[in-house]
């Protein structure tokens, strides 16, 4: 699956954007790049983007592997943006297992409204189109 990833740390925000495939092995693969990457910081809000991605085959274990894999105690907000069905439904299953956890977490359908509840502008967005490949 082709992602792409943008820290702004001006803002203190990470923005994931993705592609096609997506299933428990991308999740996993696009949590350990993060996390390892120089300018990630638990604190910062995520903004990820699943509206590109076509095929889904995500498992309770492995969002559960998501949720206990964070390094660090989170504080910031998470915004999930999806475009199907089962996008959305997925979504506010991973919202409801972070009940108690210091992660605030929402699935949107439309990134506008996600850039919004976490206190950006359309600007904010990195990418003018959605891009293939990671950065």
């Amino acid at each position: 699956m082709p992602w792409d990833f943008h820290f702004d740390k001006k803002i203190k925000t990470l923005f994931w954007q993705g592609c096609g495939h997506f299933g428990d092995a991308e999740m996993a693969q696009c949590q350990e790049y993060c996390q390892s990457h120089a300018d990630y910081d638990c604190r910062m809000n995520q903004l990820h983007d699943f509206s590109g991605v076509t095929q889904v085959d995500i498992t309770p274990a492995g969002m559960w592997g998501v949720i206990n894999g964070r390094v660090g105690a989170a504080g910031g907000k998470v915004a999930l943006v999806v475009a199907t069905n089962l996008g959305f439904g997925l979504g506010r299953m991973f919202e409801n297992m972070q009940d108690g956890a210091p992660l605030d977490v929402h699935v949107f359908r439309e990134r506008e409204a996600a850039l919004r509840w976490l206190n950006l502008k359309l600007e904010d967005w990195p990418w003018k189109e959605k891009s293939e490949g990671n950065s």
